[in-house]
């Protein structure tokens, strides 16, 4: 939870609303996109533009702007040694006066232009000794908006540590001069030239995510596209069997698309159906014995007075963004569907776990997008209460578990063997377990 230095809560939509004041102001300087289709950020082109500049951008940058340490490559298909590249963004000005565009770089030769309406408003370039930082400088004066494309041709000098950043400013505008600052973010618009290029980036893009979220990499080489995908770091399945409750853990494995449509983890089981339920029975056993919970120990009372308040944390931390309405609102049958739905969490998780997962979610998913909202003790508690009442029964999950024997020492070992022979640990860890032979 963010909190003020008071100790009180910043209001979630408070906050939004502040900062969505804050950039209107400063956008003051800026018309609307002329082509609202395109993307946001500058496109990132391999070697100089040819006379028609009609070079393709190979990547999309958030900023017009980079930084690379000695030895680092910008983009897996250019060279770490020696490459160039060409910067292109175009921004629409609404108002006249004395522009000045600066570029601060190092590690290399820079050129920068500008386009305005079309036409070349002048290039300035530099070549600085080794070591040394370069600028360029780049006045314009507008007496009219005008729509201003930004060329920045840059050239590594062997494979040194290189960056460069880029400034704005104006003067003679009245209310809307501002002095030097970083070029933001919010004003760079994909350039129109690269038009047919954004389609295609956004594709691969859209591919990328889908490889890495869906852990496909884990278990299939992705050839030279494996330089351009990020590693995905493994679930910990340590002590699933005090997390989560058996029978779910039984879905779950034996069908974890039925229990959550789309998610990542495959049908592993379903080329043999009939012998499910005895590879289940054995996965089961291994994972419950590799990290037993103490026998009889109990876990705190969900009061009912908790979920009140958990329902209200869910609803003021922003939970319903991500996964959706869980209160009795009418609205929540007309709202679109959530980009994390919950699936099939019935009966799933034990009161405690489910609050210790919730004041740090990347403790058991590294990979994972839910943030951490720095909860206490008590808001976890309460949040894990409100879920639970939601998705399972509460007053089970807090009861203390009873003592079991020790599964059958025949059946855990079948169960560590399946969970490598099915390449489970390629997308799984369990604390003291290592595969005998590396994942496929």
């Amino acid at each position: 939870m963010t909190r003020d230095r008071n100790g009180g809560r910043f209001d979630r939509r408070q906050r939004l609303l502040s900062a969505t004041l804050v950039a209107w102001a400063a956008a003051g300087a800026l018309a609307s996109a002329a082509h609202a289709d395109l993307p946001s950020g500058a496109a990132l082109v391999q070697g100089g533009l040819d006379r028609a500049g009609k070079a393709v951008a190979i990547e999309r940058l958030e900023e017009f702007a980079f930084a690379l340490p000695e030895g680092a490559a910008l983009d897996p298909r250019l060279p770490v040694r020696e490459f160039e590249v060409v910067l292109q963004s175009e921004l629409a000005l609404a108002s006249a006066g004395n522009w000045q565009f600066e570029v601060e770089f190092e590690g290399g030769e820079a050129t920068l232009e500008l386009v305005v309406d079309g036409r070349s408003a002048g290039v300035t370039s530099t070549r600085p000794v080794v070591g040394a930082t370069g600028s360029l400088v780049a006045p314009l004066v507008l007496r009219q908006p005008a729509k201003v494309e930004l060329r920045l041709a840059f050239r590594r000098r062997g494979s040194e540590r290189a960056r460069v950043r880029t400034f704005w400013s104006l003067a003679g505008a009245g209310r809307a001069s501002f002095v030097r600052e970083p070029l933001p973010a919010r004003a760079l618009q994909w350039p129109a030239a690269q038009a047919s290029a954004a389609a295609a980036l956004a594709q691969r893009r859209a591919g990328q995510v889908a490889l890495v979220e869906l852990g496909c990499v884990a278990c299939h080489d992705p050839g030279r596209a494996a330089t351009a995908l990020p590693e995905r770091a493994r679930i910990d399945l340590t002590g699933i069997s005090a997390r989560a409750a058996a029978p779910w853990l039984r879905r779950w494995i034996a069908s974890p698309q039925r229990a959550q449509p789309g998610g990542g983890m495959p049908e592993l089981l379903a080329a043999a159906p009939a012998a499910a339920a005895s590879e289940v029975d054995a996965l089961l056993a291994w994972l419950s014995e590799s990290e037993r919970a103490p026998a009889g120990a109990a876990t705190a009372t969900a009061s009912a007075a908790l979920a009140p308040a958990g329902q209200a944390l869910y609803d003021s931390l922003g939970c319903i963004a991500c996964h959706g309405v869980l209160s009795g609102d009418p609205a929540a049958a007309a709202a679109p569907v959530p980009s994390a739905p919950f699936g099939d969490l019935a009966g799933k998780w034990q009161l405690e776990p489910l609050a210790a997962f919730l004041r740090d979610p990347l403790a058991t998913r590294p990979h994972g997008r839910m943030p951490a909202f720095a909860l206490g003790e008590t808001e976890s508690l309460a949040l894990a209460a409100h879920l639970l009442e939601r998705f399972g029964d509460a007053a089970a999950a807090t009861a203390a578990k009873p003592e079991t024997a020790p599964p059958d020492a025949a059946l855990v070992a079948r169960g560590r063997a399946r969970f490598e022979e099915l390449g489970c640990a390629a997308c799984h860890v369990v604390a003291g377990f290592e595969p005998a032979r590396a994942a496929p």
